[in-house]
């Protein structure tokens, strides 16, 4: 679990890119260097936005309310990483129409690297959800605290992470990867940086992700991803699949996913456009975190379990 999210964080702060912009370097090498730079960041706030819109042909027509639901939803985080204080914060937003009901979804998550904890705020959880599920009132105002180590325990791994080897492993998948691109694949245009990627890209990104699961995945689990990837591959048509990165002063100022992918199975087919935009600030700076567990009323998994079996 623990290499699963610290991956997963790993992989998000990667997406920020810093560029060295010597005049003697081409722009593989910029970005290159750009990637290297971003991990030595001690800090950053971001907010980012995804934008998705589906389209597709499918035999069943119930299908098609779904989608439109997806398509009108509004999806952004907000960061904040300090590595100093082995801390990072991620807020999910959502807002949008689930039948019959709106939703207007904030939820923070703190990361406290060091602890191996993670705590969630958890009003907009109620005031959403409360009547549907069985979320208990009692929890606004608390923060749900939960110990990876003791889950991990729980569930019989108790193999313990080094950071650091964490992110040695990580920045090298991503060196590997652009390395092992053509430089026809890199362009400039004013301070934008745009990388074009293959299929075969974003499969053996998933690939190199899923080895550093470690022991959270089998060598058969692995095996059989590889497997799914490479069907998968082979339903999938991809129109555009790109990054641009907006680079000033030797520092990201924006990154833009763009996709357009059309995937075709059983003679159903569906379309999707993700643009995934994110806008980096105060990095290297001082940053600040909304959520203080030292501060705040704290509550376990058991004492939300024995809140739960009260109300029923």
């Amino acid at each position: 679990m623990k290499r699963i999210i610290g991956t997963l964080l790993l992989l998000s702060v990667l997406i920020l890119a810093a560029c060295n912009s010597g005049d003697d370097k081409s722009e593989k090498e910029q970005v290159v260097e750009a990637f290297k730079n971003t991990v030595e960041a001690t800090s950053f706030e971001s907010v980012s936005n995804v934008d998705i819109n589906l389209e597709g042909n499918f035999s069943d027509p119930t299908v098609d309310p779904y989608l439109q639901m997806i398509n009108d939803m509004e999806i952004s985080f907000d960061s904040v990483y300090d590595k100093d204080a082995g801390k990072q914060q991620v807020t999910f937003n959502l807002s949008g129409q689930m039948a019959p009901m709106s939703i207007n979804l904030s939820v923070p998550f703190l990361q406290d690297l060091e602890s191996e904890k993670i705590y969630i705020r958890t009003d907009s959880l109620v005031e959403n959800f409360g009547m549907m599920f069985p979320i208990p009132q009692e929890l606004n105002g608390k923060l749900l605290e939960v110990d990876l180590a003791e889950l991990e325990q729980a569930q019989g791994t108790e193999e313990q992470i080094d950071p650091e080897e964490l992110t040695a492993q990580a920045q090298q998948i991503i060196k590997d990867i652009l390395n092992e691109k053509s430089e026809d694949d890199f362009s400039k245009e004013d301070d934008v940086y745009t990388i074009q990627l293959t299929k075969e890209d974003l499969i053996s990104l998933v690939e190199k992700s899923g080895e550093l699961s470690g022991d959270a995945l089998s060598g058969e689990e692995i095996e059989q991803m590889r497997a799914d990837l490479e069907e998968a591959a082979e339903q999938t048509t991809i129109h555009k699949s790109e990054l641009q990165l907006t680079i000033d002063d030797d520092l990201i100022k924006n990154q833009t996913f763009v996709a357009d992918v059309e995937v075709s199975e059983n003679g159903e087919d569906m379309r999707i456009d993700l643009t995934f935009d994110t806008t980096y600030e105060n990095i290297n700076g001082d940053v600040e975190f909304s959520i203080n567990p030292e501060e705040e009323e704290i509550i376990t998994p058991e004492e939300l379990q024995m809140l739960q079996m009260q109300g029923f």
